[in-house]
């Protein structure tokens, strides 16, 4: 089977069929250097920038949750690790702008 696209909707695709009973052989096709579409990283100026998803809210554990389905999607002998973030003031980030007495705090929430 040929699945075109290694973002995340084609990497999800072709691991749930490379997983499945049948035992499928998957070629995952893309065109970017990089596979993973908006979930890899980019380097510029010796900076590296993530460009997907940071924070996954209200996962629970069960295999019917959130967090069960994407654990399903990494392959058992390399599974998932996840971190419990802890908010400061129910919020994960502030953003600051600006310097001296022209500051502004944007809380992400």
């Amino acid at each position: 089977m040929i699945v075109i696209g290694s973002g995340i909707g084609g990497t999800t695709t072709a691991s749930l069929l490379a997983q499945s009973k049948d035992k499928l052989k998957i070629l995952l096709l893309e065109h970017h250097t990089i596979g993973g579409g908006c979930c890899h990283t980019f380097k510029y100026r010796g900076y590296t920038f993530p460009t997907g998803i940071h924070y996954i809210g209200d996962l629970n554990k069960g295999s019917d949750s959130l967090q069960g389905i994407l654990d399903a999607l990494a392959p058992q002998d390399d599974p998932l690790l996840w971190d419990q973030i802890y908010p400061i003031a129910n919020n994960f980030d502030t953003i600051v702008l600006g310097s001296g007495n022209d500051i502004q705090s944007y809380m992400i929430v």
